[in-house]
């Protein structure tokens, strides 16, 4: 049995591989646990920022019920934020590829869907901030 001392660890393990790889392991899901923070924060500052909703804050994943999900606060809106490398580079190219098209003719938005799934939109922030604002707000064009 190896004992692996560190001035925060205390770590009792098999071999001094399987201690480095087990911390590795807790070192990357605390970054990822810090990154998922980090993104619920950018988003809530979205919400107050460009939507004007400043009762807009990070949930309480950790109670359950109407507070528990990625943001609360939102009249309307449950969302659940994704961050990082597992938001699909497709989409973005989707997106591009639906701006050109339109040529500002239309608001783009790529719908989507998956074999007996149901369908998904996708749009961009600015579109967003207008349909949003239009509906909360009664403001035509966007904010301000």
């Amino acid at each position: 049995m190896t004992i692996l001392k560190n001035p925060v660890w205390l770590l009792y393990a098999p071999t001094v591989e399987d201690a480095e790889r087990y911390l590795q392991e807790l070192m990357s899901m605390t970054n990822s646990r810090e990154k998922g923070k980090r993104g619920e924060r950018q988003a809530r500052d979205y919400w107050r920022e460009h939507i004007g909703v400043q009762s807009a804050r990070r949930g309480q994943q950790y109670k359950g019920g109407g507070d528990s999900g990625d943001l609360a606060g939102i009249p309307i809106f449950h969302p659940e934020v994704k961050v990082g490398q597992q938001v699909p580079k497709w989409i973005y190219k989707s997106l591009n590829q639906c701006e050109n098209d339109c040529h500002g003719d239309g608001l783009p938005i790529v719908q989507c869907k998956r074999d007996r799934e149901e369908w998904v939109f996708i749009l961009p922030d600015y579109v967003f901030e207008e349909l949003v604002n239009y509906y909360l707000w009664g403001k035509k064009d966007g904010v301000g």
